[in-house]
């Protein structure tokens, strides 16, 4: 199964909450917030290029850790996460 290449619109979402969850996370840039929330640099770089549809884990986790209300993530979120966030 291929993955579904992210469109314009959510690459500007998912970036925009990518700037959120760093600035929250008090993070230089995206390596150190890659590092802050445990997980590779290379899946934010990915992310931001609309080449890995982020996890509703990977955002709560950041989320959590930037001690965010996780209700205001779901603004920024593309419709494909949001719709996989309720299956297991």
């Amino acid at each position: 199964m291929t993955a579904r290449q992210l469109s314009e619109d959510e690459i500007f979402r998912v970036n925009i909450l990518l700037d959120r969850i760093r600035e929250e996370t008090r993070a230089f840039n995206d390596c150190d917030m890659a590092d802050k929330i445990d997980v590779p640099r290379s899946t934010i770089s990915r992310v931001r290029a609309g080449k890995y549809m982020p996890t509703i884990e990977l955002i709560q986790r950041a989320y959590l850790y930037g001690n965010m209300p996780l209700i205001e993530m779901f603004e920024y979120l593309p419709e494909p996460v949001k719709k996989n966030a309720g299956k297991a």
